[in-house]
């Protein structure tokens, strides 16, 4: 959506003639996107003319006038109109799945710590944590992660040119809970 239309009338003196309907001979009428958003006529602050800042719920807006009371009274109207930022991030946090930033004429989302922005543009995943090891014994231990519930890790372990790498798992425990639903070590072979 990125911008609407925004309009406030600074002078508005648009006589009626008497009628027995009492209706508007001469009128201001504002329209956005088919939805009329008001008819005004009368003079200054009558019950008829707008006081409020009218704004369209899209970029564009329609004001026609129509007199049929030219040369007998006195018909005459200022406006001003503006561009005007809309919020998308209000409404449902514009759709992202974490963070909203709206910005004048749209908005961008974003991913908390730990996440990356997938191509949707809203939708959030778990980014992978890569550790590269290059020395010559180590350990892997996943006992310092934090509690997340969706935690990825990456080891990539790189040997001097002519040598192999041997995994001894010594201590290997999987909790069976409701939550974790498939735990594997890959081996790759080059």
């Amino acid at each position: 959506m990125g911008l609407r239309v925004a309009l406030a009338f600074v002078e508005f003196d648009i006589e009626q003639r008497a009628s027995l309907y009492n209706n508007c001979d001469s009128s201001v009428k504002v329209n956005a996107d088919d939805i009329e958003l008001g008819t005004f006529c009368g003079r200054g602050e009558s019950r008829y003319g707008p006081k409020d800042i009218i704004r369209s719920p899209s970029n564009n807006l329609k004001v026609h006038f129509t007199s049929s009371a030219f040369p007998f009274s006195n018909v005459k109207f200022k406006a001003y109109y503006y561009a005007e930022d809309i919020d998308e991030c209000l409404d449902q946090n514009g759709g992202c799945e974490h963070l909203c930033h709206n910005v004048y004429g749209g908005f961008y989302c974003s991913c908390s710590p730990g996440y990356r922005l997938d191509s949707d543009g809203r939708s959030c995943t778990v980014k992978p944590r890569t550790t590269v090891l290059t020395e010559n014994s180590g350990e892997l231990d996943t006992r310092t992660f934090s509690n997340k519930r969706y935690y990825h890790h990456d080891w990539t372990i790189v040997a001097e040119s002519g040598h192999v790498i041997a995994l001894d798992f010594n201590a290997f425990h999987i909790i069976d809970w409701a939550a974790c639903y498939l735990v594997f070590v890959k081996k790759h072979v080059n």
